[in-house]
C-alpha cells in the first residue's frame, strides 16, 4: 500500500493506574483536545457549543472528580507520551465514558 509507512507508529506500552490530583492538568489537556479535535461532527466548532462544553474541564475541577467519594477514575499513560486516555465513572452514575487523545485514535490500545 502506497503511502501506508507513513502512517506506522512503533507500539507504545501503555499503563493504566488510578489517577491522582497531580495529573489534573495532564487529564485537562486530553479531555479538551478529546472534545475539539475528535467530537466536530457533534459541535461543529460553534464557538457556544465548545464554550459550554469545555467551561468545566479545569484542573481543579478535575481534582474533584478524582477526590469525590464513590468516583473512579483511570488514566492510560503511553512512556514518553504522558497521559494518553482517561475513563471515569462518577458516583452518580450519571456519565461515565472513556477519552483518548487525539492523536492517538487509531491505536489499537483503545478498546479497553
Amino acid at each position: 500500500m502506497k503511502g501506508a509507512a507513513a502512517h506506522v507508529r512503533e507500539p507504545v506500552a501503555i499503563t493504566i493506574r488510578c489517577a491522582r490530583p497531580a495529573d489534573s492538568d495532564a487529564i485537562v489537556t486530553v479531555l479538551r483536545r478529546s472534545i475539539i479535535e475528535l467530537c466536530v461532527d457533534d459541535h461543529h466548532n460553534d464557538p457556544g457549543v465548545l464554550g459550554g462544553w469545555l467551561q468545566n474541564k479545569t484542573a481543579s475541577n478535575v481534582c474533584v472528580w478524582i477526590d469525590a467519594p464513590g468516583n473512579f477514575m483511570l488514566i492510560a499513560e503511553g512512556g514518553a507520551r504522558g497521559v494518553c486516555g482517561v475513563a471515569f465513572q462518577y458516583c452518580s452514575g450519571i456519565w461515565n465514558g472513556r477519552v483518548l487523545c487525539a492523536d492517538l485514535r487509531f491505536e489499537s490500545a483503545w478498546t479497553w
